[in-house]
């Protein structure tokens, strides 16, 4: 039986981008996502290469009904936030372009990179951008949903050193959205997690990657009520400090330590090992500790939490966190 979404796409001429739960790469995309729970099968995925190819796919899927869903890097844990099952997922995994400009000291990112791979594109040239916390978390969906980044305190939201979007609107036209050029459209897209259009390129505003210091503390429970407390003086003294983070999660992983643990993670993102507000934070007895000067990059890709797991997530984070 015809099925006139599949049919569209295939009249629109993406027959070489579209795949079928038949295919290879079909199964290699689904058992992508980061989450067990998360993958949906869709009837088809299209594999967009560039902004064209999802100009067309929108126009072709506009013009009959059926549902379709965009998925940039798949790193949400709770099923229905990137797939879908009867329908079309338009999958930007395949736009993973990273370049930068120094005369505008702006870094041009697709929205399917990773912020690993963005970190160690940028590294070359001395900057960096206010991306995730983890290397393997996509970037359209992290900057379109706001982003808490590592640089927040210095830089706002990730969303916030977005200077222009290059968008795809739900009639399939190709504009950009900026502080000057559809000042409304820049606004929306900060945070509307994709609902006002397909974003196909961020270009974004970068400081110097200078190397950070910082990592994660695994503390056991029973000190719990003074981390608690240094959160608090924390979150009281942040205003001061903005370069610092600081992040507080219970977790459970008895392939490393038998119990719950409270793992924290502070990071100085100007360098800083001995800055007062961490002092009482660093006082904490700790389990384990891997606090270091590092890279973005590095400390982003020591903390990938891994995939093919059903998690649910609940944490507690101040300031730039």
């Amino acid at each position: 039986m015809a099925d006139p979404q599949l049919d569209a796409l295939v009249k629109a001429g993406l027959q070489s981008i579209l795949v079928y739960p038949s295919d290879a790469e079909y199964s290699e995309r689904q058992n992508s996502y980061w989450a067990a729970n998360a993958a949906l099968g869709p009837k088809a995925i299209v594999l967009p290469r560039t902004p064209e190819d999802v100009s067309r796919a929108v126009k072709a899927l506009a013009e009959v009904d059926g549902k379709a869903v965009v998925r940039s890097g798949g790193h949400m844990q709770w099923a229905g936030a990137n797939d879908i099952h009867d329908g079309v997922t338009i999958d930007l995994g395949r736009m993973t372009n990273v370049t930068y400009d120094s005369q505008t000291k702006l870094a041009s990112v697709q929205p399917g990179a990773r912020w690993g791979d963005v970190y160690d594109a940028l590294e070359p040239y001395g900057v960096c951008a206010a991306g995730g916390r983890d290397a393997d978390v996509g970037v359209g969906g992290f900057l379109t949903g706001g982003g808490n980044s590592y640089y927040s305190g210095r830089m706002g939201m990730g969303c916030d050193s977005v200077a222009n979007f290059e968008v795809v609107l739900a009639n399939g036209d190709i504009v950009n959205a900026n502080a000057t050029e559809n000042p409304d459209l820049w606004k929306a897209l900060k945070g509307g997690s994709g609902n006002f259009g397909i974003v196909t390129r961020f270009d974004l505003k970068t400081v110097p990657a200078t190397p950070l210091w910082g990592g994660m503390r695994a503390s056991p429970r029973s000190a719990g009520d003074d981390i608690a407390q240094t959160l608090v003086d924390f979150t009281n003294d942040n205003e001061k400090n903005p370069e610092t983070a600081y992040i507080i999660n219970y977790t459970y992983n008895p392939s490393v330590v038998p119990d719950v643990v409270i793992a924290s993670v502070v990071v100085d993102t100007l360098g800083k090992e001995d800055a007062p507000i961490i002092e009482n934070i660093k006082n904490v007895p700790t389990l384990f500790q891997d606090v270091k000067t590092r890279t973005i990059s590095d400390i982003t890709k020591a903390y990938v939490l891994p995939s093919g797991l059903r998690y649910v997530i609940a944490y507690l984070q101040c300031g730039p966190g």
